[in-house]
């Protein structure tokens, strides 16, 4: 397959995590918002920057999107952090079994859970579900961490047809059983993830009839705002706050103005490229998440396929200084495995040294780089990370006297055609909060692999370290993968693990938003 076409193809899949589907909705009533037609004792207001253009959590979601569904729905599990460290709890599942092989497992459902239509959740509408998302139709990004199950893959790929080979089944209505390829210990995790929740009956393009069964329902979608009220039949605590109401698709000006008159309690997920505008108000609050930034390199062209230059190009780079670009809208990372899951070791990886940077250049072989192809330095369109890969390339210019030339790639245009030593900023959601997630990535078998690089002890470590079921023996074999990965072959750089900031009213307390960037609003209360 043509590198070009990957290259542009993983990009494309970066837009696709941070926008979501592309087919649009036919929303209600274009008419506006007016926040005195709700009582505000009882009565949240969300400002959102992206609009939603789809409501279908079997497709991938944008931020607001997700936001909303996460909201309207749950999952067998949810996650919650403590003390730092990510734990899976029950949700839809009220407690699941692992055989003693760790290749089957029994999730047992909470029984007279209640859709938003008064009907009794059943074991099937989630097999319904995982049929419909392993659709070949669905980017494989979509629903990639299912293939760890019986001919998942398979039915995936159209290698089976038939449904009842994929290892789901239903021992009755509130029984799920699960036969996996291999043990899998972080497997009850994945189904904190939107795209494992249950379908009542397919969704239409008028998303305001959707069946729900979380703690909040739909009652209108309009162009520019939604509504959501209290599902009163929720099976778990109801929520204390009575309605919920988004407005989307706000510029920086407007959200702001909406905030500051009392018309917005909460700006969700403020653009790095606007911080500015909100990074002095005594408002702000910010979350972790699992969303990594990295430079990567495509191997098989010369400068950059030498390890030795792509240390020497990690060296010449201030995370810090690189993370000011984008104000500050993180943490700096030099590993892989990112804080708060199992496997992060916060010595990995290689250091800002330029001193040592250059050294190391005059022994790579590339002393005279004028003599050099201008490295190609790939990102998306989107203007998002503009600052922050101009700030690479002034860093490296002024460090190692290196020849960088950014290229725009167009995701929705023709593919470009490049020939040259080629670079690319890549960013990484994780939809399992777990380093096979992450380590994954990079094996030689990947489809997000468009660097061309191969190493079959990191393949053999992250295989042994995603099957092992002893914590201490997958926190062995992770640390050998990373040692390969960020300290000797150096195919990618990790550089910045975003965090989301908000706004928030005074007047509003108990917000939570999980580790994979779900903001959760049943726990909140107002004043």
């Amino acid at each position: 397959m043509n590198r070009n076409y990957l290259i542009r193809s993983i990009i494309l899949f970066s837009v696709i995590l941070s926008l979501g589907a592309c087919d649009y909705l036919k929303f209600g009533s274009k008419s506006s918002l007016n926040t005195d037609d709700f009582k505000r004792q009882e009565t949240l207001f969300l400002g959102l920057f992206t609009s939603p253009v789809n409501f279908d959590w079997n497709k991938p979601l944008n931020f607001s999107e997700t936001t909303i569904v996460t909201n309207i729905m749950d999952g067998l599990t949810k996650l919650q952090t403590v003390n730092g460290e990510v734990k899976v709890q029950p949700a839809l599942a009220q407690s699941w079994e692992v055989s003693l092989d760790g290749q089957r497992v029994t999730f047992k459902l909470r029984e007279n859970i209640k859709w938003s239509n008064g009907k009794i959740l059943k074991a099937q509408e989630f097999i319904d579900g995982f049929k419909r998302l392993l659709n070949s139709n669905n980017p494989v990004t979509a629903c990639n961490f299912l293939f760890t199950i019986k001919n998942a893959e398979n039915f995936y790929l159209r290698k089976t047809t038939n449904f009842s080979d994929v290892g789901i089944t239903a021992k009755d209505d509130y029984t799920l059983i699960f036969n996996l390829n291999h043990p899998v210990p972080y497997f009850p995790m994945i189904f904190a993830n939107p795209a494992t929740f249950p379908i009542h009956r397919e969704p239409t393009k008028d998303f305001s009839k959707t069946v729900t069964l979380g703690p909040y329902k739909i009652v209108k979608l309009a162009t520019k705002y939604g509504i959501l009220v209290r599902h009163d039949k929720y099976y778990g605590r109801k929520p204390s706050v009575k309605n919920l109401v988004f407005r989307y698709g706000l510029s920086a000006a407007d959200a702001l103005r909406f905030f500051i008159t009392n018309q917005l309690d909460i700006i969700v997920d403020i653009p790095p490229t606007q911080g500015t505008k909100f990074l002095n108000r005594q408002e702000l609050q910010n979350a972790t998440t699992l969303n990594m930034i990295y430079l990567a390199f495509d191997v098989h062209q010369k400068p950059v396929s030498s390890p030795i230059m792509r240390r020497a190009i990690g060296m010449s780079i201030d995370r810090k200084e690189a993370l000011s670009s984008i104000n500050g809208f993180g943490d700096v990372v030099t590993g892989m495995i990112p804080p708060h899951i199992l496997g992060y070791e916060s010595n990995r990886g290689v250091r800002f040294d330029p001193g040592a940077a250059q050294e190391l250049l005059k022994s790579s072989g590339y002393r005279n780089m004028e003599k050099v192809k201008p490295i190609l330095f790939k990102i998306g369109d989107s203007g998002e990370f503009d600052a922050l890969a101009e700030n690479i390339v002034s860093q490296l210019k002024r460090n190692l006297e290196i020849d960088i030339k950014i290229v725009k790639e167009n995701v929705t245009g023709k593919a470009t055609v490049l020939e040259g030593p080629m670079m690319y900023l890549g960013q990484w959601q994780a939809t399992v909060p777990d380093p096979d997630n992450f380590m994954n990535l990079f094996k030689g078998s990947s489809k997000q692999n468009i660097m061309g690089w191969k190493n079959r002890e990191f393949d053999d470590y992250v295989r042994l370290a995603s099957q092992e079921m002893n914590i201490e023996k997958r926190e062995r074999a992770y640390a050998k993968a990373l040692h390969t990965l960020s300290e000797e072959e150096i195919p990618v750089v990790p550089l910045i693990m975003r965090k989301q900031y908000y706004l928030v009213n005074g007047r509003v307390h108990g917000l939570y938003s999980n580790i994979l960037n779900h903001l959760i609003l049943k726990e909140a209360s107002l004043e």
